[in-house]
């Protein structure tokens, strides 16, 4: 038959090692700082198949498909980045369509001139290499701002800056006393004033004074303290 196919098959898995290194740098935390770089631990195929739940029969038949992934989260708050260790994931991305495998064809012609064509199916293991990083590092002004924009979204400032007032500041004993004030019903404010004798007229003018005259000593004695 001129047209011929091959079949390639891995043999021996135990024979071939795997070794991978990754490499991640932030700028913003260490702008001149030398990348991180990870080397991990050499394993034969065997070992690796065995981590994602795989048998060597089963991949010299039909293959498989690996994903690695080196994961970084390091604390700049910590100390010094290159001590980072990352994570590493090993995870096998073919359980769906189990196998990894592709077909070539080469052609070329006989001795007698006839065109032929051998088609090889090669079957094989496929590792994707992927790093990862997230570096975190505190600060105390943003953590405040945020802070901040919270409690005055949840409505809490005004009852914080009432607390703060009327307990904590200098002044406080003021702020209680006339926080809040009971006063006269002046829903009959006209009807009342014209029927007012002249001494009670007298009498709430000289209220009118004392309290303008306590406010005026309180945003006085307010003032020096400042």
């Amino acid at each position: 038959n001129s047209l011929r196919t091959l079949d390639m098959e891995l043999q021996r898995l135990g024979t071939y090692t795997v070794q991978f290194q990754s490499a991640i740098s932030f700028p913003v935390f260490d702008p001149d700082g030398v990348p991180l770089q990870y080397n991990h631990t050499e394993m034969t195929l065997t070992e690796l198949l065995a981590q994602v739940g795989a048998t060597e029969e089963e991949a010299m038949q039909t293959g498989a498909v690996i994903s690695a992934r080196v994961m970084y989260e390091c604390d700049a708050d910590a100390g010094d980045l290159q001590a980072c260790v990352p994570t590493v994931t090993l995870r096998r991305l073919d359980n769906e369509n189990s196998g990894f495998s592709f077909r070539r064809a080469s052609y070329y012609y006989k001795d007698d001139g006839e065109r032929a064509r051998d088609v090889s199916r090669l079957v094989g293991i496929r590792i994707t290499l992927s790093a990862y990083g997230v570096a975190t590092r505190s600060n105390m002004l943003e953590l405040i701002l945020q802070c901040a924009i919270g409690l005055v979204l949840l409505g809490f400032a005004s009852s914080l800056t009432d607390y703060y007032m009327c307990n904590i500041c200098d002044d406080a004993r003021f702020f209680r006393k006339y926080k809040i004030e009971d006063s006269e019903d002046f829903s009959d404010l006209a009807e009342r004033l014209q029927n007012l004798d002249p001494e009670k007229q007298r009498y709430m003018l000289q209220e009118k004074r004392h309290r303008q005259a306590v406010a005026a000593k309180l945003n006085k004695g307010i003032r020096k303290r400042r």
